[in-house]
């Protein structure tokens, strides 16, 4: 069944690639005499500043599911060819001298290759729309739902067998064990819509040729597959099609073979043979549209502006908004296929494939109740966190740096945008990770309310239920157990709703590299000439309302002693009481410290700490916060620049005694691979930072992502072409 696909999928696919070359042949662009690659200039810029900017979009109906437009497609593409970075990757000696990217330069420079470059602009242009009309996601949940249980039952693991092995017998071995389970699905499903627009930067002529000539090749080699046909859209627009059914692709008697076993067999290959298959094509002023689907009912455009995509309010808010910035993306998610997607059954359809995989450890009444209390945890879990969707407009520009700013999408119900932000501001500029959010209080009750029921529930089915479940011999032990860990495990609960409740509700987790490392012993009893390099710091930052409350709270967790001797393995191992100075308590595990390596909570008047190392909380308790500008949920900064410094003085320390670092293995894998480090670090440099803003408008989500992205330096450094020519 394979071999016969892959026949017919490569005599459609030459036969294609041979009317294109001909085509191009004929109608190839003029070279460039001053340069080998052929890459044409960027196109003058668009200065008009109105929702005209969005081509095609405006001709989208208001009613599509999603779409995601590209403008600038050429230019982006000319500003990488061109850019230092792309020069500096093409320029390293393991990548010149890579019989892989020797060959792909080879044809890359040939005849050949500047044709399929021709294709590539031809099939993109200057705008290209991806495009998914309404009834798209009622169509692809089943295939989705299909996709979800196969991937349970071993989808995944069989395509890395079958690449590891080289043997493609581990994945013919799955398909032909879930052969049944897909055909039965495949009988209610139909193939998505979906519509594909481009502005090509050849003519018309040129592409019709290519398509007659294409259909003409593909009718001559399998002249009982398809059929041809024309029609108008609803702007007297005309498009052709080509139409096949299952039945024609089918070998005769596979469905019967595979489904041999299937009660309802007839009624599901009757299903399968009728499913249609639509390719269709046609010209919307200059632009090129391609669409797929089960027929042509989806190809249909708007009329006006009034009617159009860009009428939709969260596009027509954030297109206008920024259409000033010459956008290069403008993308669109509708609220029936974020609420589809994003509240669908895939946890439901987990438990229950765990249940079917406890079949041969269960009887089948316990299976029930497993079964049951999976379902019981999941409708707490349904009551308390409903998940609520509104449209999603996203627009991305250029503007020293990458920007996406959104608008809608999933509500942030957790967060509180009422107030500024002010922990984040306690990290200084060294800092790799900087995250600041508040919760909101609505969302904290909803948490302890959830942990209390399903802590119940699960409480009550084991007592009723679970404890049997247990092998005999372990039962007795189970049960002296619990009368030690049921009572703690409440405690403990209780000491921490108490001691949340004295918390404030903006949190903070700060990382940066600014730690000393513990001069240790390594594996071969040397001490490393690294002690005085920088590691990891990791700070959880919470506000503090009420300190009296929280030395009340903390007074009545339960005695931790056993816990730790237990998980330690030592008698001597307990919570450590210090201070940083008068005002700030300190505790700590005992015999637990390694230089500045010394997890702790650290407690100050106004600020509670969860720390990897005393230095840090001493300099954070020692600093004033200082509040955002606006009103914020939640905002996350990361230091990239950082990152790389970091990762600069390892690997010049690794470079210069990678035998004293690592083991003697690592130690000949990091020297056989430290070209590649070195390029990826040096590369990398290019990502400065991000910035992530989650905010609220309206009472829809208000997002802001910024990526801050310089070239390389431009140290004897030419263009890519230039360096491809060589």
């Amino acid at each position: 069944m394979a071999n016969y696909f892959f026949n017919k999928t490569r005599n459609i696919f030459f036969c294609s690639l041979t009317v294109i070359n001909t085509i191009l042949s004929v109608n190839s662009l003029q070279a460039n005499s001053a340069s080998q690659q052929d890459v044409a200039p960027p196109l003058k810029e668009n200065t008009t500043i109105n929702l005209d900017y969005y081509g095609f979009v405006s001709k989208l109906p208001n009613d599509v599911e999603a779409f995601s437009a590209d403008f600038q497609t050429h230019d982006l593409w000319v500003k990488l060819a061109n850019s230092n970075w792309a020069a500096e990757l093409l320029s390293l000696e393991f990548v010149k001298s890579e019989p892989k990217i020797q060959l792909f330069t080879q044809l890359w420079n040939s005849t050949e290759g500047k044709r399929l470059r021709e294709i590539m602009e031809l099939g993109f242009g200057v705008e290209f729309e991806i495009v998914l009309p309404a009834g798209f996601s009622k169509k692809l949940m089943p295939l989705a739902n299909l996709y979800n249980d196969l991937l349970l039952s071993g989808l995944s693991s069989s395509i890395f067998e079958s690449i590891n092995s080289k043997d493609i017998k581990p994945l013919n071995e799955f398909y032909n064990k879930n052969a049944p389970e897909i055909f039965s699905s495949l009988a209610i499903s139909a193939l998505p819509p979906m519509i594909f627009v481009s502005k090509p930067t050849k003519s018309k002529k040129d592409i019709y040729n290519a398509l007659d000539k294409l259909v003409m090749v593909l009718k001559l080699l399998l002249p009982s597959t398809f059929e041809q046909g024309s029609f108008k859209t609803s702007d007297k627009s005309e498009f052709q099609f080509l139409l096949t059914k299952a039945e024609r692709i089918l070998p005769e008697g596979y469905l019967k073979e595979v489904l041999k076993d299937q009660a309802n067999s007839d009624e599901i290959i009757a299903a399968i043979n009728a499913k249609q298959f639509e390719l269709a094509w046609g010209w919307i002023d200059d632009h090129f549209v391609i669409s797929i689907g089960s027929d042509h009912t989806h190809v249909r455009f708007s009329a006006n502006n009034a009617e159009s995509a860009l009428n939709i309010p969260e596009v027509k808010k954030i297109a206008a908004q920024y259409a000033e910035k010459k956008p290069f993306n403008l993308s669109y998610s509708s609220q029936s296929l974020s609420e589809k997607f994003g509240n669908n059954e895939i946890p439901a359809r987990i438990l229950n494939q765990l249940g079917e995989a406890l079949t041969e450890v269960l009887t089948s009444n316990q299976l029930i109740e497993v079964k049951a209390l999976a379902k019981n945890l999941k409708t707490i879990s349904d009551k308390h966190f409903v998940k609520h969707y509104d449209p999603v407009a996203v627009v991305g520009f250029f503007d020293n740096g990458l920007h996406y700013e959104q608008i809608g999408g999933r509500r942030a119900t957790m967060l509180d945008f009422s107030q500024p932000l002010a922990l984040s501001s306690l990290a200084d500029s060294s800092a790799f990770i900087s995250l600041d959010y508040r919760m909101s209080s609505q969302h904290v009750e909803k948490i302890r309310n959830y942990i209390e029921e399903s802590a119940t529930s699960s409480l009550e089915w084991y007592t009723k239920s679970g404890r049997n479940m247990l092998p005999q011999p372990i039962q007795a032990g189970a049960a002296m157990g619990e009368m030690v860990v049921f009572p703690m495990l409440k405690q403990i609960w209780n000491s921490d709703v108490k001691l949340g409740e004295s918390l404030g509700l903006e949190r903070a987790l700060i990382i940066d590299f600014n730690g000393t490392l513990p001069v240790i012993a390594n594996h071969n009893g040397k001490v490393p000439r690294v002690a005085f390099i920088k590691v990891p710091r990791v700070a959880f930052i919470s506000e503090l309302k009420d300190r009296e409350g929280v030395s009340k709270a903390w007074n009545t967790f339960p005695n931790m002693q056993p816990i730790l001797t237990l998980a330690f393995g030592m008698p001597n191992v307990f919570l450590l009481k210090t201070s940083i100075d008068k005002t700030v308590e300190l505790y700590s595990i005992s015999n637990f410290e390694m230089g500045d390596f010394m997890p702790h909570f650290a407690i100050s008047q106004n600020l509670w700490i969860t720390n990897t190392s005393p230095l840090f909380s001493k300099a954070l308790v020692s600093k004033s916060t200082t509040e955002t500008k606006n009103s914020l949920g939640a905002f996350l900064k990361i230091n990239f620049t950082s990152l790389w410094n970091f990762g600069d003085d390892w690997f010049n320390i690794a470079k210069k005694d990678p035998d004293n670092l690592f083991r003697p293995r690592l130690a000949s894998e990091f020297q056989r691979n430290i070209q590649y480090v070195a390029a990826a670090l040096k590369l990398s440099k290019s990502i400065i930072s991000c910035d992530i803003q989650i905010n609220e408008e309206n009472g829809q989500t208000r997002n802001s992502y910024y990526i801050d992205l310089k070239d390389l330096p431009a140290a004897n450094a030419f263009s890519v072409q230039n360096k491809i020519a060589q």
